[in-house]
């Protein structure tokens, strides 16, 4: 209670002249966020773009070594019994990567977006603050 009482305790006129931080500063810090943003989003993209084509050649040469039936997942009791060759365990490790990847690739497209909007936003900020002065 002793905060309550000390902001009670202030006058109206003293509670309005504490200034808010200044909008260049802040649209400074809107700038700044966006900018990280973009480089991580771009580098996630990027990254994730790279590694989604790898993985999916990967599982091209999978399918090119054991057919189609690769594809097919394990199932059953029979399927415990089969054995297994390379090209399934090359598509299977394949496939998790590349779903592991196509994660990144979205999250920098994301990223990437949220990015461009927070510069865009401290841009018009900056602009309206400009228009006011």
């Amino acid at each position: 209670m002793p905060l309550q009482e000390l902001q009670e305790s202030r006058s109206p006129r003293d509670r309005d002249a504490e200034p808010d931080r200044d909008p260049v500063s802040r649209s400074l810090g809107l700038i700044i966020t966006g900018v990280l943003l973009l480089v991580l989003g771009i580098a996630n993209w990027s990254v994730g773009t790279m590694k989604l084509h790898q993985y999916e050649g990967r599982m091209a040469e999978a399918v090119a070594r054991g057919g189609q039936d690769v594809k097919k997942p394990f199932r059953g009791t029979v399927s415990i019994l089969d054995h297994r060759t390379d090209a399934y365990e090359l598509y299977e490790k394949s496939l998790i990567k590349r779903n592991q990847y196509r994660i990144v690739h979205r999250g920098g497209r994301v990223l990437t977006v949220l990015g461009a909007l927070f510069v865009l936003a401290a841009v018009a900020r900056l602009r309206a603050h400009a228009r006011v002065r």
